[in-house]
């Protein structure tokens, strides 16, 4: 996640690994295996709580209601889109 200064990635309890805009591209699959984030977030993968957000310290599992320390609504959309999404198929060459 991309913070408007290290003061606010501070306050957020996020690590700061390089400045400015996150240098990520991911690609991550639309697969269900959640883990609950550092920050109290369910995320629906590790590629997604790791490549795409910056939370590499989580648990496996979704979080539960005395794990979650903030509201993330952008998270929580993203969840809801993987698990109402219908499975898709992975070809290799």
């Amino acid at each position: 996640m991309t913070y408007a200064n290290p003061c606010k990635a501070t306050q957020a309890k996020s690590r700061i690994i390089s400045n400015g805009e996150c240098p990520r591209r991911c690609a991550c699959p639309r697969l269900y295996r959640p883990v609950c984030g550092e920050d109290g977030v369910t995320y629906p993968n590790r590629c997604v709580a790791g490549c795409m957000s910056g939370v590499y310290e989580y648990k496996y599992g979704e979080c539960r209601q005395e794990d979650n320390k903030t509201e993330d609504k952008v998270g929580q959309g993203l969840l809801d889109r993987i698990r109402n999404s219908p499975p898709i198929e992975i070809r290799t060459n």
